[in-house]
C-alpha cells in the first residue's frame, strides 16, 4: 500500500502532464536538496520508516541512468536497476518535536488526565467494561483497561496471524476499534485550536509552514515535503480545521498507508 501511494503520488504531481504537477521538480532522477523526507521514530519499531521507504520506491522508482562514474572513468548503475537512495531524517523518540511532541511533556500528560477523569471518559469507559473484561482470553495477558489502546495489538494479530482470526469472535474488532477511536479523538484534541490536546496537529503545522515558505523562496531549492508520521497529527489537524463538525468520520484512527496532501 505505501508503494501504491508512493506511484500514486508520482502521477499526481512529478507527471509533466498531469494539472497538479510540482514545477521544477526533477521527477527522472531524484534531487535530493529538491526533496526532504521525515519520518517519526516511536514506538511503533520501524514500521513508520519502514513506509517512507515504500513510498519513495513509488515516488522515485529505480532508474537505469542513476549512474556514478569513478576516478578511472568506469561507469557504475546502482544496485537493483537505479535504485534512488534518498535520506529520511528521523530523531529518536523522546527529543522528535515535530513529529512526537506529545512525550515527555508534563502538560500533556496532565491533558490526559483531565480527560480520563471527565464524565463523558468515565461513562464510556463504564460501559465498555463488559468487552474489556471479555475480551482477556483473546490478548495473552495484556491489560485490558480503556486507558489500554488494544486495538493496534489485535488488529496486527487479526492482519498476520491466522489462529488469532479464526479465535477471535465476531464483532470485537468493531468494539476494540470504536473504543480506541474514541480514547484517541479525546486525547488528541482539543476544545481549544492551540490547546494542548492539539499539540500534535500545532507541531506538524509548523513544519508544513515553513517548507512551504522555503517552496515559495525563489532561491530555495525545496520543492518537495514528504512526512511520515501516525495518526495522531491527523486528529488534530481535523479538528483544528473543523473538518470533523462536517465529517464525524474523521474523529477516527485512519487506515494504514492513508495521506494528506
Amino acid at each position: 500500500e505505501p508503494y501504491q501511494l508512493g506511484s500514486h503520488l508520482r502521477s499526481t504531481y512529478l507527471n509533466p502532464s498531469s494539472p497538479s504537477h510540482i514545477n521544477g521538480i526533477r521527477a527522472d532522477l531524484v534531487q535530493n536538496d529538491q526533496v526532504v523526507v521525515h519520518a517519526k521514530a516511536g514506538g511503533e519499531g520501524t514500521v513508520v520508516f519502514d513506509s517512507a521507504i515504500a513510498v519513495l520506491q513509488g515516488l522515485f522508482p529505480p532508474n537505469p541512468n542513476n549512474v556514478i562514474e569513478l576516478a578511472n572513468g568506469t561507469k557504475v548503475i546502482t544496485p537493483l536497476g537505479g535504485y534512488q537512495y534518498i535520506p529520511v531524517e528521523m530523531a529518536p523518540s523522546g527529543v522528535n518535536r515535530a513529529l512526537e511532541p506529545w512525550t515527555e511533556c508534563p502538560a500533556f500528560e496532565q491533558h490526559i488526565k483531565n480527560v480520563y477523569a471527565s464524565h463523558g471518559f468515565k461513562e464510556v469507559a463504564g460501559s465498555a467494561g463488559h468487552f474489556f473484561g471479555a475480551i482477556c482470553d483473546h490478548i495473552f495477558g495484556r491489560p485490558t483497561t480503556f486507558e489500554n489502546a488494544i486495538y493496534d495489538f489485535m488488529n496486527s494479530q487479526l492482519t498476520h496471524k491466522q489462529t488469532f482470526m479464526y479465535r477471535l469472535p465476531p464483532t470485537y474488532i468493531e468494539q476494540a476499534h470504536r473504543y480506541a477511536n474514541y480514547h484517541e479523538n479525546a486525547i488528541f484534541a482539543d476544545k481549544e485550536t492551540g490547546g494542548i490536546g492539539n499539540i500534535a496537529g500545532c507541531t506538524i503545522l509548523h513544519t508544513i509552514l515553513h517548507s512551504l515558505q522555503r517552496i515559495t523562496f525563489d532561491e530555495d531549492p525545496l520543492r518537495l515535503l514528504l512526512l511520515e508520521t501516525t495518526y495522531q497529527p491527523f486528529i488534530s489537524l481535523f479538528h483544528m480545521m473543523e473538518m470533523v463538525n462536517k465529517h464525524p468520520q474523521l474523529t477516527a484512527i485512519h487506515k494504514h498507508s492513508s495521506g494528506i496532501r
